[in-house]
C-alpha cells in the first residue's frame, strides 16, 4: 500500500517511529479519511487506532465508508456549544450564516 498524505506526513511518522504497530492517532479535519489522509496508512497497514474528526456532512459520509476507527462529526473550537456550519461543495466552515447545526467541542473535551 502506498502512503496517502499530501506531503509525506504519514511516511515521516512511520520512519520517525520505526513503523511502530498498534499506535494511536488523532486526525482533526479528516475529510473523507482517504484523500490526502495523514492517518489512513497508519490504520490500514500498521493497525493503529484513533479518532477522526470531520465537520463537513459531505466528507463525513465518505469518512464513514473509508475508516473503522472512532469517527466524530464535530467542529473543534474554543468552547463547547452548538454552532452553525456552512458547506459549499467540499469546503466548509463554522459561520454564523451557516444553515447546518453542528456541535462544536474543545480539544480538552475531545481528549478527555
Amino acid at each position: 500500500m502506498e502512503f496517502t498524505s499530501q506531503v509525506g506526513q504519514d511516511k515521516w511518522v512511520c520512519e520517525t517511529f520505526g513503523y511502530k504497530r498498534n499506535g494511536y492517532f488523532l486526525d482533526i479535519g479528516a475529510y473523507d479519511g482517504f484523500l490526502h489522509s495523514n492517518t489512513y496508512y497508519l490504520e490500514k497497514e500498521l493497525a493503529w487506532d484513533g479518532v477522526c474528526v470531520e465537520a463537513g456532512a459531505n466528507a463525513f459520509s465518505r469518512l464513514l465508508e473509508n475508516r473503522k476507527c472512532l469517527l466524530l462529526r464535530r467542529a473543534i473550537g474554543k468552547e463547547n456549544r452548538e454552532a452553525r456550519f456552512v458547506e459549499v461543495g467540499e469546503i466548509g466552515c463554522v459561520h454564523h450564516d451557516g444553515t447546518q447545526k453542528i456541535e462544536m467541542i474543545t480539544m480538552e473535551w475531545l481528549l478527555s
